[in-house]
């Protein structure tokens, strides 16, 4: 037999401010599921005091018990939040990939494990996620139109810029885009374009952060950078700021 229960949950749109940082910063998080109560399993879930004494890690820690009655973040209502992202190391190269562990805390003899997936933030991660995208168009382009197949040669390492010459190819090269690369667990996002009408067709999360709001008819497209460079969509113009710092007007000023 297996026993299920359900959690009764609140999906609330929350804006997180910062707090003692001398520039404000605002994180919008929509569609976020809270709960009121936590259930009983997890009444016991932060250390005991006999934890506290065995691993020395969380020595100095106050042991404290979890409180049932406030409202906890528990995520987003994201589709695809549970693909796993992962890419395996060949066994030949795991020896590469060494690290040792205390299991029962550092007195005792360490024992050596090997990684099996690759790490976050590895010296190699950049290549090796090119090599992944690039594989990806491999093994999953054919199904796609040859248009599609070629926007394999308009990466620049984790950046997109794709010109087409219609609205009509430019939505549907942003669809098949992102469905061909979801194949891989790779999702296209931050969104922009110098055409209302294409970025209507692209949810809101999907966006650039300044391009969400973006009403087709009355309001007009921001400034904003496309490799470093600043692109005026609205104008469909590329833009250099130049700042000079301000010198006292004296021979040594000038």
């Amino acid at each position: 037999m297996r026993a299920t229960s359900t959690l009764k949950t609140q999906e609330i749109d929350l804006v997180a401010v910062s707090v003692g940082t001398r520039k404000r910063r605002t994180v919008k998080i929509p569609r976020t599921l809270v709960i009121k109560h936590l259930p009983a399993s997890l009444a016991t879930a932060a250390a005991s005091n006999e934890e506290v004494r065995s691993w020395d890690h969380l020595k100095g820690v106050t042991p404290c018990k979890t409180p049932l009655n406030v409202e906890l973040l528990i995520g987003l209502d994201v589709p695809h939040a549970f693909i796993p992202l992962e890419a395996r190391v060949a066994p030949k190269d795991r020896d590469a990939l060494h690290f040792l562990w205390w299991k029962g805390g550092w007195r005792q003899e360490p024992n050596t494990y090997r990684m099996t997936v690759h790490l976050f933030g590895g010296v190699w991660s950049p290549s090796f996620a090119g090599y992944a995208l690039q594989r990806t168009f491999d093994d999953y382009g054919p199904h796609f139109s040859e248009e599609v197949r070629k926007a394999r040669r308009s990466f620049y390492v984790a950046d997109l810029l794709l010109s087409v010459p219609s609205l009509s190819r430019a939505t549907g090269m942003t669809h098949h885009l992102q469905q061909l690369l979801n194949k891989g667990g790779f999702r296209l996002t931050k969104w922009i374009c110098n055409k209302k009408e294409v970025l209507e067709t692209v949810p809101k999360l999907e966006r650039m952060t300044g391009m969400r709001e973006v009403v087709v008819k009355d309001d007009k497209l921001p400034t904003e950078r496309a490799l470093g460079i600043l692109w005026d969509l609205e104008e469909d113009q590329l833009a250099v700021r130049i700042q000079i710092p301000p010198r006292p007007e004296t021979k040594r000023g000038f």
